[in-house]
């Protein structure tokens, strides 16, 4: 970071350290220079001001219907991340702080009632006011040797065996806080890793809390790279639940006349304030553990006309007496030849357990179900497709794109997927086109295609179509000057259950214009999703705009609504609330 500089002041230490201030608005960088290892201390804060108005969470349901929800109405809440960074020469540490307010929650005056237990199962572990330190890290970097103490993210190949990473889409930011070391020397690369799963406590899109589910993870790669030739590597991720936060199970509201369920107080994390509430266990609950082991072969360059890439892993997971396995194989080749670029994929999966999810408790924290997995094997379907489950199919995926020109290539895909557990075949097609003009400053991205499950012979009706969907995808900049640029981009899908016609029709999109700046942005869209329309809104207008203020100061502006509903990024999915209201974000740079 290079902040700009209104005024500055140094300082000798022994004639050999010099320090200076440096001020930009908010934006402040401490250095003190020392030889050839200048010591930079650099701040980053996030915060962000929600208001949710009536109907917060997109739920229109009536109180008479059993899904009615007003728990999301008319509260603020503050969500406020503070990093710190400290580097000097080959180290680097990182603490960063997270912590989350609400204000003007709804409170259950009866929860002895009907409808009190209603709201009160739907508050469970809610609008916790929290504090805590959520990433801290200490770390060396050098040609030979890489060392991190404390939080970090860990993938091997594909994330087939392990796979912890951050997926902003989806809010998920799971690290290993433990220790991770690489050495590589002679074209040989070493990892090991171990520690305890740690996540991100508060859900802003909820308001839901829940604890660091701390469930060990050890594992290990080992790999040797020739040149261009080849790479080819074996690794391993020993992975179970966490006793202590598996039992930890939602409690039951009071019942009139009966007593209290005895409940417990769970700090969130074991740095910081604030706690979760859940039943006092009676016994303990099964865990599992999941043992991956796999094998990589890289192919970096085929006679200069390609590349190709493979990976097994074989899964062996226990829980009680109960043993199970299962195997899943990727592999993907890239050809090109002049203007023509082909890819071909093949996934396998047979009894494959992926995700692999933590061990916090779906009903007693249901806005983090599904966020926190340990492992993410490639999907390859469209990135919000919802076809999640891979514990058995298998099919190939195919690609090929034509640089037209220098200004157009066209491209197309096909694949074709059989799903044992689900009982149907997967088919779809889909066609693009890149397209750019003024010197590549302007660029249009279109595609567009369809897709149908036909049920198969593992189904009482084989030949039946299932489901069809027909989707199309825009993102169009046309520059107006060297500062101004007008976007247009979106996405609408249509979605048609053949078995149930009547509620399984909906539709599920976004559309938004935007005018952009190279200092602000102002945007309108309106974002929609139809699937059940009698519970949730259907239709979300909005309005945002952002401005820089100075290179180390953005504020960001959000009125208007975002739909609910399932997003999927890659096979990983969740299902969102919608959101009607207000937002304030200020990101700093100091």
């Amino acid at each position: 970071m290079n902040p700009a500089r209104s005024s500055s002041r140094s300082y000798f230490w022994n004639g050999l350290a010099v320090a200076s201030l440096v001020h930009a608005g908010t934006a402040l960088a401490l250095r003190i220079e020392n030889g050839d290892n200048p010591i930079q201390l650099d701040f980053t804060e996030d915060a962000s001001l929600d208001y949710h108005f009536t109907h917060g969470n997109g739920n229109i349901a009536p109180p008479s219907d059993p899904n009615y929800d007003p728990t999301s109405d008319n509260y603020f809440d503050w969500i406020n991340r503070f990093e710190t960074q400290l580097s000097t020469g080959p180290w680097h540490a990182d603490l960063r702080f997270d912590s989350a307010l609400f204000l003007n929650t709804l409170q259950v005056s009866d929860p002895t009632s009907q409808e009190g237990q209603h709201l009160t199962s739907l508050l469970e572990n809610r609008y916790v006011n929290n504090f805590e330190i959520e990433k801290i890290s200490a770390s060396y970097t050098s040609p030979h040797l890489d060392a991190t103490l404390g939080d970090f993210y860990l993938s091997y190949g594909r994330g087939m065996v392990v796979s912890l990473r951050k997926i902003d889409a989806l809010g998920v930011d799971t690290t290993l806080r433990g220790a991770t070391v690489t050495a590589r020397a002679g074209g040989f690369s070493a990892n090991v890793a171990g520690g305890v799963t740690n996540v991100v406590n508060t859900d802003p899109s909820t308001g839901g809390v829940a604890p660091d589910p701390e469930d060990p993870i050890v594992a290990g790669r080992l790999e040797y790279r020739m040149a261009q030739l080849f790479a080819v590597g074996v690794d391993a991720a020993l992975m179970w639940q966490n006793l202590g936060t598996l039992n930890l199970t939602p409690y039951t509201p009071a019942m009139p006349n009966m007593p209290p369920t005895p409940t417990q107080q769970t700090l969130i994390s074991p740095l910081g304030l604030g706690s979760v509430t859940t039943e006092v266990p009676t016994s303990d609950t099964l865990r599992a553990q999941t043992l991956n082991t796999g094998a990589t072969l890289e192919l970096p360059n085929l006679w200069n006309h390609g590349n190709a890439y493979v990976e097994y892993v074989h899964q062996r997971q226990a829980e009680s007496t109960s043993l199970t396995y299962g195997n899943a194989l990727y592999a993907g080749v890239n050809a090109y030849t002049g203007d023509f670029t082909l890819q071909a994929e093949l996934k396998d999966y047979s009894g494959f357990v992926a995700p692999t999810f933590s061990s916090l408790n779906s009903r007693a924290f249901t806005a983090f179900y599904q966020q926190d997995v340990y492992n993410n094997p490639p999907n390859l379907e469209e990135i919000w497709q919802e076809e999640s489950t891979t514990y058995n199919t298998y099919g190939p995926r195919l690609r090929l794109d034509w640089q037209l020109s220098g200004h157009f290539k066209p491209y197309a895909t096909f694949l074709y997927f059989v799903d044992k557990d689900n009982a149907y075949n997967i088919y779809a097609a889909s066609g693009g086109l890149d397209a750019n003009w003024q010197q590549h400053r302007s660029h249009l991205t279109f595609s567009g295609g369809y897709r149908r499950q036909v049920d198969n012979d593992q189904s009482s009706n084989p030949g039946l179509l299932d489901s069809t969907e027909f989707w199309f995808q825009y993102d169009v900049i046309q520059v107006l000057s060297a500062r101004y640029a007008l976007e247009l981009d979106g996405l609408h899908r249509t979605h048609q259950d053949s078995a149930f016609p009547g509620y399984f029709i909906w539709h599920q999109g976004y559309a938004y214009l935007s005018l952009r700046h190279s200092r602000f942005s102002a945007s309108a869209g309106i974002e929609y999703y139809t699937q059940s329309p009698n519970e949730f809104q259907p239709w979300y207008p909005n309005v945002s705009g952002s401005y820089n203020i100075n290179q180390n100061l953005l504020v960001r502006a959000f009125v208007g609504g975002r739909e609910a509903g399932l997003r999927c990024i890659n096979g990983i999915c969740r299902l969102y609330p919608g959101f009607n209201g207000a937002t304030l974000e200020i990101v700093a740079k100091y």
